[in-house]
């Protein structure tokens, strides 16, 4: 007579998987306190006024971003979070973001 085996040591597994593949896809993004990262805004106004915020803050402009009105900067994440309220700041990886060939 097989014994029945319990479904929740199954549903823990998936569980921790899943979390872990959820933290290998989100950490990446994550902004450096101090260094590259992408701005991306989220609202019209945003796009706007973004160049001239992120500089405001001390932050220098490397390269446009890939999405229309995003820029790649070099700065502090603090007080661009604080700036920056309707923009989507994460990080930008050498390989991903701009180019010597892309001025901003």
């Amino acid at each position: 007579m097989p014994f029945p085996v319990p479904s929740w040591p199954l549903s823990i597994l998936v569980l921790q998987t899943l979390g872990i593949v959820s933290a290998l896809l989100v950490l990446p993004l994550l902004p450096p306190r101090d260094g590259r990262m992408l701005l991306i805004p989220v609202g019209s106004d945003s796009a706007a006024r973004l160049a001239p915020t992120a500089l405001a803050t001390g932050a220098r402009l490397i390269a446009r971003g890939p999405f229309p009105g995003s820029l790649v900067v070099q700065g502090q994440r603090g007080p661009l979070s604080s700036a920056l309220r309707t923009v989507l700041i994460v990080a930008a990886p050498q390989s991903g973001c701009g180019s010597a060939g892309s001025p901003a």
